[in-house]
């Protein structure tokens, strides 16, 4: 049976502008691309076969590859970006729910794009007749002001632009399961949850490549401090892959993986309780803990399909948790919060 198979209801505007708002983000990026590697091919007859492409911590050129390289890495960096843009835009577009978040993030696709095809080209352009060993990594730095700088602005442009073409949506009125329970029973429901299987190897295989190129690069400090950052962000964020989830008469908890993690809404501080259809990328943008804005929700989301809404008395925004047979945990919290009043 199910009770609300919406978050939000409202009249969603053609999908016509919608699909060339999503197109125009893969345009800029592939031009982008076509304009560095039009570039390289001209300067060849200045460059030397192998040019300086990375810099040590003392400003000094330590590795040397050919130019086109360069236009390889620039490449897969920007389609990375882009498949993320397709993805988050096509699936809003599909269910109707195509958000200024979702603007705003192919908008940083066309800025990264930019960016990264503007500060390449910059470190190659400071080399043409030179001795790429002799060239100075702060001689490629104002490029890399240059490209941040037209990225923002063509971004900023191109979200201003197309904003409008974005559905504005209410959240929806949700009918609440109720589970009848006796005057005195204390139930509890417990569950489990985690992200999908591919997520999951896809966040070990991260953690893995970090502390490969971490042992590689030991001797460059930097280097070394930014990969354990990021290390330890991609371990907080594993963290969140899988929860425990309970529910009784106290309320709402729920558990991360060690139990580093920890969510607790007292029954006092909740309305009520309701079912509705949730998709991880195009209502939040990915798996995990995750916040929408525009519909006012955070919560634990790792999986498409039926999530258990909470909504709260304490004015914070409604909790959301992915599980299976939410209609029982909705149920069973809604009966608890009926006795408690």
């Amino acid at each position: 049976m199910k009770y609300q198979t919406r978050v939000l209801e409202g009249s969603p505007k053609p999908r016509g502008p919608k699909y060339a708002v999503a197109i125009i983000p893969v345009l800029i990026s592939a031009l982008s691309v076509a304009i560095f590697a039009f570039l390289i091919y001209g300067w060849l007859p200045q460059l030397p076969e192998k040019i300086a492409t990375h810099w040590g911590i003392d400003g000094r050129p330590n590795d040397f590859q050919s130019p086109w390289f360069l236009v390889l890495l620039v490449s897969i960096l920007i389609l990375v970006f882009v498949i993320i843009g397709l993805v988050v835009s096509f699936g809003g577009i599909k269910r109707d729910i195509f958000f200024k978040p979702f603007v705003w993030t192919n908008a940083f696709v066309i800025g990264m794009s930019i960016w990264l095809s503007i500060s390449m080209a910059g470190s190659v352009y400071v080399q043409l007749d030179r001795d790429p060993s002799s060239v100075w990594v702060t001689e490629t730095l104002p490029w890399m002001g240059y490209g941040a700088v037209a990225g923002l602005v063509l971004a900023l442009i191109y979200g201003f632009a197309t904003v409008r073409f974005t559905d504005e949506y209410t959240r929806a009125p949700s009918t609440s399961p109720l589970l009848p329970i006796a005057e005195n029973a204390h139930g509890f429901w417990v569950t489990r949850l985690s992200a999908p299987a591919f997520f999951r190897w896809f966040i070990y295989l991260t953690l893995l490549a970090i502390f490969v190129l971490a042992l590689f690069l030991l001797w460059e400090v930097w280097v070394s401090i930014v990969l354990l950052v990021t290390g330890l962000v991609v371990v907080a964020g594993a963290l969140t892959l899988s929860w425990s989830i309970v529910i009784s008469e106290k309320g709402f908890t729920a558990i991360s993986s060690l139990g580093v993690w920890r969510i607790n809404i007292p029954i006092e501080k909740i309305v009520s309780a309701s079912v509705a259809d949730i998709e991880p990328f195009t209502d939040f943008g990915g798996y995990g803990l995750r916040l929408n804005p525009t519909m006012s929700m955070f919560g634990i989301v790792l999986r498409k399909g039926d999530a258990l809404i909470i909504e709260r008395s304490d004015k914070k925004r409604s909790f959301v948790v992915t599980v299976d047979d939410a209609e029982t945990g909705a149920g069973l919290l809604n009966a608890y919060v009926a006795r408690n009043r």
